[in-house]
């Protein structure tokens, strides 16, 4: 099988994995765990915040093709796997941010926990889980 078909199979699958949740909040059948994501009526940051997000995330993709070497050689071809990439990176930061914020900083607030640790036991578990990236040898070539 072709490197890139198996590529888009694993995105693919992790895209309609993910997604499914966010595409019944958008069809107004929204899972609990998906109430608070910011999606609702309601203020959604200040113009200064937006253009902070903004700014860092241009400067990390001019970091990233400034640094990495394939991401210099490719990041201006346009391809449909890049687009596939692009959907499962969404729906999967929109679904961490559910697990990770919502499910278990719920869960340690109904154990009694304070904001404080909910936000270190939460920002730990989200550490290990990219830290997993390292582990697996921080290369897909």
């Amino acid at each position: 099988m072709a490197p890139e078909i198996l590529v888009a199979m694993v995105l693919g699958g992790a895209a309609v994995a993910m997604g499914t949740p966010i595409g019944l909040k958008a069809a107004g059948r929204e899972p609990p765990f998906l109430a608070d994501l910011g999606f609702a009526s309601g203020p959604r940051g200040s113009a200064c915040a937006w253009a902070l997000a903004a700014l860092l995330a241009l400067a990390y993709a001019a970091f990233s093709i400034g640094s990495i070497p394939d991401v210099t050689r490719h990041w201006h071809s346009i391809s449909w796997l890049k687009a596939l990439a692009i959907v499962a990176a969404v729906t999967a930061a929109v679904l961490k941010e559910a697990i990770f914020r919502r499910l278990l900083m719920d869960a340690l607030a109904k154990r009694g926990a304070g904001a404080i640790l909910q936000i270190l036991i939460s920002a730990i578990a989200f550490g290990i889980a990219h830290g997993t990236w390292g582990l697996m040898g921080g290369s897909v070539n």
